[in-house]
C-alpha cells in the first residue's frame, strides 16, 4: 500500500453516490453509497502487519443516517487480465482443483464483520464469504476458493475480477449463499453487524498485504515495491519524484524540458510502461502548480502547455506560444480513473 501515486498519503474524502469511486494507494477503490455519510481514506506510512510499512485507513467522519438497500462502503481492486494468465488456462480435469486465495490484514476500532468477495468483471458471478473482526489488533484473513467453472473471467474493459473488501452495506447486497460461487453481486454475508462500521462516527479500519492469486500455505508476503510499481504504472504515471503529489509548487527538479526550435516548442514523453487503458493527460507548472501550464524557465513566468497526441506508448506536449532560446519545463500525470 506504499505506493500512492496520486495523493502521496494526503487524506482525501471519498465520493459520495452510486457508481462513484475514489482511487487510493495502489490502485485500491473506495466505494461509498449512503446517506448523509462521510468517509477519508489516506495512506498511512509506518510499522503495520507482517513488516509492512504502509496501509490504508478508512475513517468515518460522519456516520450514514441509515445503510439500507444498495447503500455501501467498500475498498475494491480491478484484477486486469494479464494478471489471470495462469489462473484461467486449465483443462477440464484440472480446473476443479486449482485452488485460488484471497487474503489481506486487516485492523479496526469497532467490532466487524468484514465482506470478501471475488467479483466478476461484468458482475455476474461472485463468491462471498464474511471474517468476524475483533477491535484492536491486525487479523490475518486468508479465503481458499476454487475457480469459477460457469462463466468467463475476461470482460471488455481488460478487467477479468474485482476483488472487494465490504465493511458496510445494505440488505440488498447481502447474500445467503455463503462461500460458493453464484450468480448475483453481493458484498457480504448476512449478518447482524452489517451496518455497523457506517454507522459509526469514528470508526476506522486499516487495511495492507492485500493479495489474489494461486492459494500458498506460507507467511503472508508483503509485494515488492518494485513489481507493485511496475503493475500501476500501466495505469497511473507522473514525472514528479514518489513522495511528491501532482500539483505541488516549487518542483522544477524531475520536470519534463522542452526547447524551441523554428518557434514550435514540442516533445515527446515517454512512458516507463505501456498503458493498458485510455487515459487523461494532465499538465502542472513545476514552479507554480498551475494546472495545464508550463513554466517559462528564462522568462520566469507560467505559460499554457496542450497535449496534441496521445498513444499507449507516449504523448506529446506542446507550448503554443513559445519564443526561440527560451527554456520550458513542465511536469504531468496521466490516469486511467477520474
Amino acid at each position: 500500500m506504499e505506493i500512492d501515486d496520486l495523493h502521496e498519503g494526503a487524506s482525501v474524502l471519498c465520493r459520495n453516490g452510486p457508481g462513484e469511486s475514489t482511487e487510493g494507494a495502489l490502485r485500491w477503490f473506495a466505494q461509498l453509497d449512503a446517506k448523509n455519510a462521510e468517509v477519508s481514506l489516506t495512506r498511512m506510512i509506518g510499522p503495520s502487519a507482517s513488516g509492512s510499512y504502509a496501509f490504508s485507513r478508512f475513517t468515518v467522519l460522519q456516520p450514514a443516517s441509515e445503510v439500507v438497500a444498495l447503500d455501501r462502503l467498500q475498498l475494491f481492486q480491478p484484477i486486469e487480465e494479464d494478471e489471470l494468465f495462469g489462473l484461467t488456462i486449465a483443462d477440464e480435469h484440472s480446473a476443479s482443483d486449482l485452488q485460488l486465495e484471497m487474503r489481506f490484514h486487516i485492523r479496526t476500532n469497532v467490532d466487524i464483520e468484514v465482506g470478501c468477495t471475488l467479483n466478476s468483471g461484468a458482475a455476474i458471478r461472485n463468491f462471498t464469504t464474511n471474517r468476524a473482526i475483533a477491535a484492536g489488533r491486525w487479523h490475518a484473513v486468508r479465503v481458499a476458493l476454487p475457480r469459477d467453472q460457469a462463466a468467463p473471467w475476461i470482460s471488455s474493459e481488460r478487467f477479468g475480477m474485482y476483488f472487494q473488501i465490504g465493511l458496510s452495506c445494505g440488505e440488498t447486497r447481502l447474500s445467503k449463499i455463503d462461500a460458493q460461487w453464484n450468480d448475483g453481486h453481493s458484498l457480504m454475508i448476512e449478518n447482524a453487524r452489517s451496518s455497523t462500521f457506517l454507522m459509526t462516527e469514528g470508526a476506522q479500519a486499516d487495511i495492507t498485504n492485500c493479495y489474489f492469486g494461486l492459494a500458498c500455505s506460507g507467511p503472508f508476503q508483503r509485494v515488492p515495491t518494485m513489481l507493485a510499481r511496475t503493475r500501476t504504472q500501466r495505469f497511473v504515471e507522473k514525472s514528479y519524484f514518489s513522495g511528491t503529489a501532482p500539483g505541488m509548487a516549487g518542483n522544477l527538479p524531475g520536470a519534463f524540458e522542452i526547447r524551441p526550435r523554428n518557434s514550435e516548442a514540442l516533445g515527446r514523453v515517454q512512458f516507463q510502461s505501456i498503458k493498458l487503458r485510455p487515459y487523461r493527460p494532465h499538465l502542472y507548472s513545476p514552479a507554480t502548480g498551475t494546472v495545464g501550464c508550463a513554466y517559462d524557465v528564462t522568462a520566469a513566468r507560467d505559460v499554457p502547455a496542450i497535449v496534441v497526441e496521445q498513444t499507449p506508448q507516449s504523448m506529446m506536449i506542446v507550448v503554443p506560444d513559445s519564443v526561440d532560446g527560451h527554456i520550458y519545463r513542465v511536469h504531468w500525470l496521466v490516469h486511467d480513473f477520474e
